[in-house]
């Protein structure tokens, strides 16, 4: 398909010896680099996962003192009623 896009004089100079410097026409060179970025773009989305935290219940939410030692206290006591079967 053909198409049109506006490049700055200087970039495209560039483009052009970067592709002659590699032996390739310029249009091999842009679709070669279109294809890069955009299976750049596709690995940061695969990157960017979303993560779940832990969550802690409690019967007064927000007075709950979270340090770390009370968040593992916490996870430690869960863990023991998740092997106990509870």
């Amino acid at each position: 398909m053909r198409t049109t896009v506006d490049i700055p004089d200087n970039l495209l100079r560039r483009v052009k010896a970067a592709a002659a410097l590699e032996g390739k026409s310029l249009k091999v060179f842009l679709t070669q680099a279109v294809i890069h970025e955009l299976e750049r773009s596709a690995e940061r989305k695969i990157v960017r996962k979303k993560i779940s935290l832990p969550l802690v219940p409690s019967n007064h939410p927000g007075t709950l003192k979270l340090d770390s030692d009370n968040i593992a206290r916490i996870l430690s006591q869960e863990d023991c009623h998740a092997f106990a079967g509870h």
